[in-house]
């Protein structure tokens, strides 16, 4: 477990973004940091 101050990190749940704008949001990801995303239906 890694400690933070006086917090304990157990686990990391996930990570689903929000965004306004899909397409900047794909390029960012998928384009510039090279994220590959699965669309749900």
């Amino acid at each position: 477990m890694e400690r933070i101050g006086n917090t304990g990190i157990l686990f990391m749940a996930g990570f689903g973004p929000t965004v306004r704008d899909v397409g900047a949001s794909r390029q960012l990801y998928g384009e510039n940091l090279g994220i590959p995303f699965k669309e749900e239906s």
